[in-house]
């Protein structure tokens, strides 16, 4: 299992080795999570999905926070061209939207409470569909805005989905805790000029 995890640095190395101008790269999860209204004390750091939930009484929250550790030294906002996050749809109770926000202080997914949540950021992404049919795939998200700002110096308090105003969304995500597949959330993104140019050919 330890090997596998190095598998997608030394894939990045190599691609960037290879393709100075035009080089891939993936940010792995180090914190996921979510809270729920109805039980503010309640952590649940260790549970295999991650629900987002826009019940009256019991509003359920996701935390990820990623690791940006992989971006090479150097690495300036104009050297990405863009960021998606990839999100495993594990389960669709009820269709509806949610949002995407940056989150603007530190948690942690072993002491992350309802009652300890973050305060929410800068909104990313508005009203995310999410319909039945989606459950068992992947929903892909556009976030090169917030690669961007932790790349500004904005501190990288991860990001947060949240239920969209009214809506009655019931669904949930693989957390990176998922034992039955490798379908934890992952940024995955495309850099640019991220080196000196070799010599013409």
């Amino acid at each position: 299992r330890r090997l596998l995890r190095l598998i997608p640095v030394l894939v990045i190395a190599a691609v960037f080795f290879m393709f100075p101008l035009l080089a891939s790269a993936q940010l792995p999860v180090t914190d996921d999570s979510y809270t729920q209204e109805n039980t503010p004390n309640a952590n649940y750091g260790n549970n295999t999905t991650l629900i987002v939930r826009g019940d009256a009484t019991s509003q359920h929250n996701t935390y990820i926070r990623f690791s940006l550790a992989p971006l090479p030294t150097g690495l300036t906002t104009s050297n990405v061209s863009i960021a998606t996050v990839a999100l495993f749809v594990n389960t669709v109770t009820t269709a509806g939207t949610f949002d995407v926000y940056l989150t603007n202080s530190s948690w942690s997914e072993d002491s992350l409470t309802y009652g300890t949540a973050p305060t929410l950021g800068r909104l990313l992404v508005a009203a995310v569909p999410i319909t039945t049919s989606m459950a068992h795939d992947y929903l892909i998200l556009n976030v090169t805005s917030a690669v961007q700002s932790w790349l500004s110096g904005t501190v990288n308090n991860g990001l947060a989905l949240v239920p969209s105003a009214g809506s009655k969304i019931d669904t949930s995500f693989d957390s990176k805790e998922s034992v039955t597949a490798s379908h934890g959330p992952e940024i995955n993104f495309v850099l640019v000029s991220v080196g000196p140019a070799g010599p013409a050919g």
